[in-house]
């Protein structure tokens, strides 16, 4: 005989038993996304800082050219900012830098105020030395790791951006016997 509610040991039944577990594929995508965005700050560097390859000396004379490169180059700033703190909530929940930081990536759609802070950086060794004090702080404060990320993301596209010295290179324009010789004179000037 049943006692209480009609169906009650039906419902006993079903709770007792153990449904297996799917792990959550969505937060596993999101992170290694995330990681795979947080590692170009490491390998782009690396494999791309100073070298003297055709392809890179057809980016640097671009981004000295260029202010329609530079812009584009702003926006991929921007959208590397955007795409990591499109992923970051999901993984980590109630981080209060978020909230600055992702106003601050924001702010990096307009290429103008892009490029302008890009050159600003560029510009003052004191400025970059500071910025990156302030995110390695950052990444080690409680809460503040993206926008110690962000700040991370702006400092390796101001390494990438050019030096006011590749303009004066490129208005001059001398004359070079090797392709090693003219590599060598741009990666000077670019990174001047």
């Amino acid at each position: 005989m049943a006692t209480g509610k009609p169906g009650l040991h039906v419902s006993r039944f079903f709770n007792s038993i153990q449904l297996t577990q799917h792990p959550n594929y969505s937060n596993m995508i999101l992170t290694i996304l995330n990681l795979i965005i947080v590692s170009t700050l490491l390998w782009v560097p690396l494999f791309f800082y100073g070298r003297k390859t055709k392809r890179m000396i057809d980016f640097y004379f671009r981004m000295g050219c260029s202010p329609n490169f530079r812009k584009l180059f702003g926006y991929v700033l921007a959208f590397m900012v955007l795409v990591f703190h499109a992923t970051y909530p999901g993984i980590v929940k109630g981080d209060f830098g978020t909230f600055v930081s992702s106003a601050f990536a924001f702010s990096l759609i307009c290429p103008r105020w892009t490029v302008g802070l890009l050159e600003g950086i560029r510009g003052s060794r004191f400025v970059v030395a500071f910025l990156a004090v302030m995110a390695v702080a950052m990444l080690m404060a409680p809460g503040m790791y993206s926008l110690g990320i962000t700040l991370c993301f702006v400092l390796v596209a101001s390494i990438f951006y050019p030096s006011p010295k590749m303009a004066e290179y490129i208005d001059g324009s001398p004359y070079h016997q090797s392709f090693d010789e003219m590599a060598r004179d741009v990666v000077k000037h670019y990174f001047a």
